[in-house]
């Protein structure tokens, strides 16, 4: 049975069933009446025709949007937004008529490339490695995920938008070779690398500190050249770094975003891509290049501990938890420093944010602190440890005297001192012998 769950708005948190049309609007006619300014009194409605459920617009003032494009009319798929005003609902059905037909590329040619195998899926992008017959090459191919394949315009929109992101060159970035329209998707095409994601990496085990330095400042560096060319990247998790074949960090341009953050937000309870969203985002506010680095933050926390800081497989605990909750404490002996920067990169003010140029400096006292710990840590070890620390002339004493004189005597004077006292003591011993046996010599007379 189909139905639809309100997400955001007076209706949020509640379930209706679709039994037949269903009006939305504000008068109280509707079957849905939402008292909402930015609504017509009739504003749109949802109808099935054979079998299949269309969302259309009734000639509203403000429009209808449909996983963030407006409509007129349009079929509706398990999974869908759908935005009215400030109120969004999602369209949910099991029914396999309603679900998005998906298009598997393994195995194709698409003109000049062939797409050879999968190399990792994420919720919005798939990952092939592909072979360029021209140029007898590989190349990484990215395609956009088919779940979207029956909506013309957001193909449009990704291909308009991963066209920009041609734009901007940076050594972290990855190159766009060449971007293809085909079918259901948008193929992006990049450099010819072999990648291993940074998802893979962080479930092999927890990465060393020094390691994860060393690819963050890459990564900030790479923010730092997007956010002077007023892009924003959006789209920081990890399913979006990977290393190449000479084990650098690269991440994919941006360009797709904030429109990508919608898609994101339609992601279904529990989706790992909620737990990097920053709290403005949550919130509906404007989007500024602070979200990156509430992103990296909460990935770099991810990739230090194996977990994410913010869990729960509800939307609405999680979001709760990105709006109020404080980031947890690192476990470990990590340097004070590094908690003290996670938590100001993922501070729940964007504006309190600490900037791209402040991470970085960071990370090189961080980096400092590191290297003094290791270099005090094996001077250490290099000094030998004497098993005694009683030299030889205390022992030719000891010999000779208590142990608890020899312990009062070291407690009570210093080395030099207890050596003249020493000397005092073998001078008197043979003055005395000498006195004695001249005083017996005087008896025998």
């Amino acid at each position: 049975m189909a139905r639809i769950y309100f997400r955001k708005g007076e209706w949020a948190g509640k379930k209706v069933e679709i039994k037949g049309p269903l009006t939305f609007g504000r008068i109280k006619s509707c079957d849905v009446t939402i008292h909402d300014g930015l609504l017509s009194r009739q504003h749109s409605r949802i109808l099935e025709e054979n079998g299949i459920f269309y969302i259309e617009d009734l000639k509203s003032k403000n429009g209808t949007f449909l996983n963030g494009e407006r409509v007129t009319k349009a079929p509706l798929f398990h999974g869908d937004l759908i935005v009215l005003g400030e109120t969004e609902f999602v369209f949910e059905s099991k029914d396999p008529k309603h679900q998005r037909k998906s298009q598997e590329l393994e195995g194709q040619k698409v003109g000049k490339y062939e797409i050879r195998s999968k190399v990792f899926s994420s919720p919005l992008f798939d990952w092939y490695l592909g072979w360029q017959t021209t140029l007898e090459r590989i190349v990484l191919i990215e395609a956009f995920s088919s779940k979207y394949g029956g909506n013309k315009a957001i193909f449009s929109r990704v291909l308009e938008k991963a066209r920009s992101s041609q734009k901007i060159r940076h050594q972290t970035l990855l190159e766009i070779i060449d971007i293809v329209e085909y079918e259901n998707s948008v193929l992006i095409l990049y450099e010819n690398i072999e990648p291993l994601f940074l998802r893979d990496a962080i479930l092999g085990g927890k990465m060393t500190l020094p390691a994860i330095l060393k690819w963050m400042k890459d990564v900030v560096k790479a923010l730092e050249a997007i956010h002077e060319k007023k892009y924003i990247h959006g789209a920081l998790d990890s399913y979006n770094v990977l290393f190449d074949n000479n084990g650098r960090v690269r991440i994919p341009p941006p360009g797709l975003s904030p429109w990508t953050l919608k898609i994101r937000l339609q992601g279904s309870d529990g989706s790992e891509l909620l737990s990097f969203t920053a709290p403005e985002i949550w919130k509906g506010k404007e989007i500024t290049p602070a979200i990156d680095i509430y992103s990296l933050g909460i990935l770099v926390f991810q990739c230090i501990t194996g977990k994410l800081p913010f869990r729960s497989k509800k939307r609405s605990q999680l979001k709760e938890m990105h709006l109020n909750q404080p980031l947890p404490s690192l476990e470990g002996n990590y340097p004070p420093r590094l908690q003290l920067l996670l938590e100001r990169m993922t501070a729940k003010n964007w504006q309190e944010r600490i900037s791209a140029k402040n991470i970085l400096e960071q990370i090189d006292l961080l980096e400092k602190e590191i290297t003094q710990a290791e270099s005090t840590k094996m001077a250490s070890k290099a000094i030998p440890q004497s098993k005694s620390t009683t030299s030889s002339s205390e022992k030719v004493v000891s010999d000779r005297l208590p142990k608890a004189t020899i312990e009062a005597l070291r407690n009570r004077f210093s080395l030099p001192e207890t050596i003249l006292f020493f000397l005092f003591l073998v001078v008197l011993f043979f003055l005395s012998s000498s006195i004695t046996q001249l005083f017996l010599r005087l008896l025998e007379l």
